[in-house]
């Protein structure tokens, strides 16, 4: 069994949102674990989540921790087993958000799957860099300024210096140059089977509009309203006293006598300390804008649209 659609990403760009609205639909499976990433040079995130039974909700399990990695790459064997059919099923999906920026992965897709329909979300690519810094960085004591890393890694890629293979994330602004991404899969798949979402045209007034165009993408006719988004976590900043606390020993074995699906939303509530969101100063903005300006302009070119809000990027 292998998956006839892809939510590709791009990375923080809505597709955990997407891959729990969608995966709620009766005529859609998708693949237990969020990333398996088998279509990738890059290992997977190996997050699982199950549906109950009456397709509403979800919960998350914990995983047995069998590898010390943080990225695993799982075997053909393994990826067939997250698309077991429960019978009425006509859609079989995977969301990985590295998919859009590696290299590798939309020959990797075509091969196997080449009548695969695929999903691209693309966000302004300054606020989904800097989303993507907030979401690293904020359970770290000591961090470097947004300013700081994005300059740093600026020169890394004007030093023409990539990450390696083993960690997609290393430098955060090179998921933001959309252009050859978006690209690689027009050329492979092409404009019938690909289609494109706007994170801010989405995100959050008009969502049950997006997920219609995308039904109607998949060939799914009945529509459903009833979806629970009450597992989407939203930004918060953490209560770096009680994160430490899972760290203590004793608490860390008292805590692994209580179930997974009791101990985390007990656990998910305390951890917060606030929702007040940072914001990006102007310096930052104005520095990114010169970075992405012409790979935004190359991509409204290609796909014929202004992709992105003109009042961010020039």
């Amino acid at each position: 069994m292998w998956p006839n659609f892809f939510i590709v990403g791009g990375i923080k760009c809505g597709s955990t949102f997407l891959y729990q609205y969608l995966g709620q639909h009766e005529e859609i499976l998708m693949s237990k674990i969020k990333e398996p990433s088998y279509f990738s040079i890059y290992g997977g995130i190996q997050t699982e989540t199950i549906f109950s039974k009456p397709k509403k909700g979800f919960k998350e399990r914990e995983l047995p921790k069998k590898k010390s990695s943080k990225f695993i790459q799982i075997s053909q064997e393994d990826h067939t087993k997250l698309f077991e059919s429960r019978g009425n099923e006509k859609i079989f999906g995977e969301a990985t958000p590295h998919y859009l920026f590696d290299e590798s992965s939309p020959k990797l897709i075509h091969e196997k799957c080449p009548d695969a329909k695929i999903l691209i979300s693309l966000r302004n690519p300054i606020d989904r860099c800097y989303s993507w810094y907030l979401s690293s960085t904020r359970t770290k004591v000591k961090q470097k300024t947004f300013e700081q890393i994005i300059k740093e890694y600026f020169e890394k890629i004007r030093s023409n210096l990539k990450p390696s293979t083993k960690n997609t994330y290393e430098n955060i602004l090179l998921p933001s140059f959309y252009y050859d991404s978006v690209r690689r899969y027009l050329e492979l798949f092409g404009k019938d089977k690909i289609k494109i979402i706007i994170f801010e045209e989405c995100f959050p007034n008009n969502i049950l509009n997006t997920i219609n165009e995308i039904l109607n993408f998949l060939d799914i006719k009945k529509i459903v309203y009833d979806f629970d988004m009450s597992n989407t976590d939203g930004y918060f900043t953490p209560n770096m006293k009680i994160l430490k606390l899972p760290r203590n020993p004793l608490i860390s074995k008292i805590g692994r006598h209580i179930p997974y699906d009791i101990r985390m939303p007990i656990y998910k509530k305390i951890r917060v300390k606030d929702k007040i969101r940072p914001k990006i100063n102007e310096t930052e903005r104005s520095f990114l804008k010169s970075v992405f300006k012409s790979d935004v302009m190359k991509l409204e070119k290609l796909l014929n649209k202004k992709t992105i809000r003109k009042d961010q990027i020039p």
